[in-house]
């Protein structure tokens, strides 16, 4: 079974070293980076417990080596020869003894998954015992564990109670901030032999140097030089936006998954207070300082209510807000029409968003993505419900530092079990009067237009598009330029915002018996994002047809 190395070791290589003393016969270590493996595991277990080092590959056969370094380049030789096939390999393990200063030894196996048939297995567990009993251990690295020509299947069932699967951890923030320091410590020496006067900026504080480490969390060891180097290369100097974009590499591998680079920041998003101020409290939960301080990282926030008031925008806000990537999941592409696929591509994705940890996973309405939730073998063989299960056990046992953000218009259509995994609830209602009139600003703004140098009367414009949604309150923006430009190219003035919004028949009135059951639902039993409009609309108003045309006579028609 696969261990959680957090909850009893301290690191990896701690859970490893107790199986070496064990004398586990067969471990599974799941993971990229071999080389880096090989040189932790020999200075921190095979010289502490005197084991000797081999690899074995199914081109090269079995070679000594020692710290990821084979001694011999080439295929195996001597006592070694012809070990290219897994039987071959195994049977010369059992024969030869190891060194005289060493008491055991430790082999390699890498990439032996594919090579495990029914055979295989079978020697395995004939030789299981005496493996124990001569102090000898295979240790299977790979990416993935899966046997034969099924790549992430599991161990082979035969072998599932001989083999102990170990995830290698990627490099922690302290082992990427090395990284960091000694690559920009190399091309400063390398300067200074050469007599080089470069533009490229090489000195950076410690925070800095904590900020990219951040940014790079969940890559391996060669992607994390890699980052350094090609963003050093191309803009002379570190930036935390170029080290991500290494990040994204690993999102473009698959299909399911979308990296958003377009991110809005909160001063993008108007009203919703509460609900930002929380956001910023947690803007460095994966920081050293705040892992030292105590801050428990959320697991998600759930936002519910009105279709239209940003919701979506505060998703892509947030992770702009907390440097983070933003990855947007459209759990419709997850189903797939092979058996048992729909699980393993769901399991992939989590796999995907773990390898980009610290990072922002966005779920939009997510009530249509999980809506077959019900599902049974009488409909769709209960796909949709093994997947929602995988979800939510991946919500509370994996995926450390990742926080979910999902957008729900109607909550009652989430089944309770996936409510209760987020941290927070928040019910995201339609802008106050203030709010509308801060909308309007930022989305003149954003047109290279000052309401007040065009003297447009916000009062009128806020009063008029009364139960207005802030993506309603955008289209009257974006109406107003196109009726100003039809109009002569002139300047917009109020007319043009009102005839805008007059013309439009809000959600709140065309949907209003479901916008009410919305509004009457958040009561008592959800966090307000606005603390205004829990003040305001603690009793709803009853939503009628005057909405939207508010006062419109003394503007005339405006065509």
């Amino acid at each position: 079974m696969t261990t959680d190395t957090t909850a009893i070791y301290k690191t990896s290589m701690q859970e490893i070293q107790a199986c070496i003393q064990a004398c586990v016969p067969i471990l599974w270590i799941v993971t990229h980076e071999e080389a880096r493996f090989a040189q932790a595991f020999e200075e921190e277990v095979a010289k502490p417990e005197k084991r000797e080092i081999l690899h074995w590959s199914a081109y090269r056969g079995v070679i000594p080596g020692e710290g990821g370094k084979l001694e011999e380049p080439g295929m195996a030789q001597g006592e070694w020869v012809n070990t290219q096939a897994p039987i071959a390999a195994v049977e010369a393990l059992l024969r030869i003894n190891p060194a005289k200063k060493y008491e055991g030894q430790a082999v390699f196996m890498k990439d032996f998954g594919p090579h495990i048939n029914p055979i295989v297995a079978r020697q395995l567990r004939d030789v299981y015992q005496v493996l124990i009993n001569t102090k000898k251990t295979l240790v299977i690295v790979s990416p993935t564990v899966g046997f034969g020509n099924n790549a992430s299947g599991g161990v082979e069932p035969t072998l599932e109670k001989c083999v102990t699967v170990v995830d290698y951890k990627l490099p922690n923030r302290a082992h990427i901030k090395e990284r960091i320091s000694g690559t920009l410590d190399s091309i400063k020496a390398h300067h200074q032999d050469k007599g080089i006067k470069s533009q490229t900026k090489l000195i950076y504080t410690e925070d800095e140097i904590n900020e990219f480490a951040g940014a790079l969390l969940g890559l391996t060891e060669i992607e994390v030089d890699n980052a350094v180097m090609t963003c050093i290369t191309h803009a002379k100097a570190l930036v935390t936006e170029n080290l991500l974009l290494q990040k994204e590499q690993i999102i473009k591998r698959g299909d399911v998954l979308e990296f958003i680079k377009v991110k809005p920041g909160f001063s993008e998003v108007g009203g919703n207070e509460q609900l930002k101020n929380y956001l910023k409290l947690y803007s460095e939960q994966f920081s050293e300082a705040a892992a030292e301080f105590g801050v428990d990282p959320i697991r998600g926030v759930l936002m519910v209510g009105v279709p239209g008031c940003g919701k979506s925008l505060t998703a892509k806000a947030v992770a702009a807000e907390w440097n983070l990537p933003l990855l947007r999941l459209d759990v419709g592409k997850v189903m797939t029409g092979l058996v048992g696929g729909s699980e393993g591509k769901m399991r992939q994705v989590i796999d995907q968003v773990e390898a980009v940890s610290p990072c922002v996973l966005w779920i939009d309405e997510i009530e249509k993505g999980l809506s077959g939730t019900g599902s049974s073998n009488f409909s769709d063989g209960g796909t949709m419900a093994r997947v929602f299960g995988t979800l939510l056990t991946a919500m509370e046992e994996r995926m450390d530092g990742v926080v979910i953000i999902a957008t729900a218009n109607d909550i009652q259509a989430l089944p309770p079990e996936l409510i209760r995994r987020f941290s927070e609830v928040f019910f995201v209602d339609l802008p106050t009067d203030s709010e509308r009139d801060t909308i309007f600003r930022i989305h003149f703004d954003k047109k290279g237009r000052d309401p007040v140098k065009l003297k447009i009367d916000m009062e009128a414009c806020v009063k008029a598009s009364e139960l207005f949604t802030g993506s309603e309150i955008e289209k009257a923006v974006q109406e107003s330029v196109a009726r100003a430009f039809h109009g002569g190219k002139v300047k917009v003035n109020t007319e043009h915002v009102i005839g805008a919004i007059a013309d439009t028949k809000p959600i709140a009135v065309t949907m209003d018996k479901k916008i009410g059951a919305i509004r009457k639902w958040a009561k008592g039993k959800a966090r307000y994002a606005s603390a205004e409009a829990e003040k305001v609309y603690k009793t709803p108003k009853k939503v009628g047809v005057k909405a939207g045309t508010t006062d419109l006579g003394r503007f005339g028609a405006v065509k």
